[in-house]
């Protein structure tokens, strides 16, 4: 849910979600910054230079000459966030990962932090699901 809408400096707007990091607040963010991003492409909104997003904000650059800070902050208060659709498509990537001991350095902390096995991934081809990672359905192939 958006908290709080405020002006960065003369040609910035930040949209704040809270202080909550999580999957929900981010989908929200991500909501709106693909909203504010039609909106600049269809020229609904003329101005818009840059729009941004992080976990739990949403910063938007304008150009004072095109579009004034209120009439963005008006729109944005508009618009109900929870209504915006959007076909969210995961992907999944192939991260490289060398277990060499000369470069794995922080093997055997990672392994207790994760409670993982990495030696289930040498020699051999496997998926592991990281437990930390499950919300955010990512996963890492050992190669």
């Amino acid at each position: 849910m958006l908290k709080k809408i405020s002006t960065v400096g003369d040609s910035s707007i930040i949209c704040d979600f809270g202080e909550n990091v999580d999957l929900n607040t981010n989908s929200q963010v991500i909501k709106l910054f693909y909203y504010i991003k039609n909106l600049a492409e269809e020229e609904k909104i003329k101005g818009l230079l840059n729009y941004t997003p992080s976990y739990n904000k949403l910063l938007i650059n304008f150009d004072l000459e095109k579009v004034k800070s209120n009439e963005i902050i008006e729109t944005i208060k508009s618009i109900d966030i929870s209504k915006i659709s959007r076909n969210e498509k995961f992907k999944n990537h192939i991260l490289p990962i060398c277990y060499d001991e000369e470069f794995a350095l922080d093997l055997k902390s990672m392994e207790k932090k994760l409670n993982l096995n990495f030696s289930l991934c040498q020699n051999r081809k496997s998926e592991l699901l990281i437990d930390g990672l499950k919300k955010q359905k990512q996963f890492f192939t050992c190669l």
